[in-house]
């Protein structure tokens, strides 16, 4: 029983510390995947970016909606049909969206079963600093 103590508290100090790191963490993702189970909408990533967003199967949209809150209910202020930036997403094709400052990208799937979307940064695509805070 003592060696089972010692072993797991000397793996929560190992994984603990291997978890922690750098800034990491606040810096703005370069990549992703949005995987839903049925029909759904989902930001996948907010501007301004150019992103390239592949999925193995077909069954779903892409399209740009303000970013308000920066959360999925962005989303779903939008009817995906009535941006410009609307697109299908084709199977085992590669898109390349463009997402304006103050947009954000989101997944409107229309299929029942799962869907996954991987997604990542265009090489050479500028994104915007990130204000953390602001003297005044």
């Amino acid at each position: 029983m003592k060696t089972l103590s010692i072993l797991s508290l000397v793996a929560s100090f190992a994984f603990g510390c291997a978890a922690t790191g750098t800034a990491d963490h606040l810096a703005v993702p370069t990549r992703g995947a949005v995987s839903v189970a049925g029909v759904a909408r989902k930001a996948i990533v907010a501007g301004p970016t150019t992103i390239h967003a592949y999925s193995g199967f077909a069954g779903g949209e892409i399209y740009t909606a303000p970013a308000v809150t920066g959360t999925d209910s962005d989303c779903g202020a939008v009817d995906g049909g009535h941006t410009q930036q609307s697109r299908e997403v084709g199977a085992d094709r590669v898109m390349t969206i463009d997402v304006g400052a103050g947009d954000v990208a989101c997944l409107a799937t229309k299929t029942d079963r799962r869907f996954e979307l991987l997604w990542h940064v265009q090489n050479g695509a500028q994104r915007a600093p990130v204000l953390v805070a602001r003297e005044q």
